[in-house]
Order: C-alpha cells, then sequence, then structure tokens
C-alpha cells in the first residue's frame, strides 16, 4: 500500500481535490447594486439579493427529476408559466460560466402593474442538479437593470 505521507503526494492529493471541488461548485453572482441577503432559516438557497428599488434575484440549485435535457425542461417551463399567466417575451440561450444555459423572458400583469420575470438555468456538469438564476420586478424598474441582471446571470455558474 502506498503511504500518502509525502510532501509530494499530499500536495498532489491536495491539488486533485481543489480542482474536483471547484469543478463541483456553484459560484452565484448578484446584480451590481443589489443587496445580498444571509442565509437563513427561510431561504437555503446559494444566493439572494434585492435592488433598492424593489427588484429580486435568487440563484439556487434543483434536483434534476426526471433526469431530461434543456430541451425538456425548457418546453417544461413554457408550459408552466403559461398556465400561471406569464407570456413568453424571449426564449434564447445564455452561456453561464462558460456552460449552455437557457434564459427565459416572461412578462405578467400583477394588479394594475405590469411584471417581468427572467429564469435562466443549466444542468450541472454531473447532470444531477439544474442551476436556476432568476430575477423579478415592476417592469419600467426591471428593465433599468436588465443588463446588470443578464452579467449576473451570466456568471452565476457550476
Amino acid at each position: 500500500m502506498a503511504r500518502i505521507d509525502s510532501p509530494r503526494r499530499i500536495r498532489a492529493l491536495a491539488l486533485v481535490s481543489a480542482l474536483f471541488l471547484s469543478a463541483c461548485a456553484m459560484h452565484p453572482a448578484a446584480p451590481r447594486e443589489f443587496a445580498v441577503y444571509p442565509r437563513g432559516f427561510l431561504f437555503k438557497g446559494p444566493l439572494r439579493a434585492v435592488s433598492p428599488d424593489g427588484v429580486i434575484y435568487s440563484v439556487r440549485t434543483e434536483k434534476q427529476k426526471p433526469k431530461a435535457d434543456a430541451a425538456f425542461w425548457r418546453e417544461a417551463l413554457v408550459n408552466r408559466m403559461g398556465q400561471a399567466g406569464y407570456r413568453v417575451i424571449s426564449d434564447t440561450s445564455l452561456t453561464m460560466k462558460g456552460r449552455d444555459g437557457t434564459l427565459l423572458k416572461l412578462a405578467a400583469p400583477v394588479g394594475d402593474q405590469d411584471y417581468h420575470y427572467w429564469i435562466a438555468f443549466t444542468p450541472s456538469p454531473s447532470g444531477r442538479r439544474i442551476l436556476v438564476a432568476e430575477a423579478a420586478g415592476e417592469s419600467k424598474r426591471f428593465l433599468a437593470r436588465q443588463e446588470e441582471i443578464r452579467k449576473a446571470m451570466a456568471e452565476s455558474g457550476w
């Protein structure tokens, strides 16, 4: 049996471990000028933030159940959100930390105001989980922040 206590083997093991963990770790990013909520009892996800004018942004992961490709999840989300009263403004792709992702831009009336809701997602390298980045807010406020939101979604990833 090989010994792992030599300095060279320990450094090699540490390097391999660091590479493995960094490849699997999620790196969420908040949009500029958004305040990040601390993780707590009600919110266990990796990131939740809000702008001074009430636009919200969050990043979380979900188990991929059933295991399916991005086209399946895109269609499922379009169908689900349509049933909830949202209309699709744009259905496009978005690279999230170098991985292919999907960005759905939706809108819906809420009371006497219109709201925008964006949802971006990409599967984990293992395919077991899906990274989900979402943003929502009153249309005028949201659209003023859309570039920062899109950048944050693109910078969030595995």
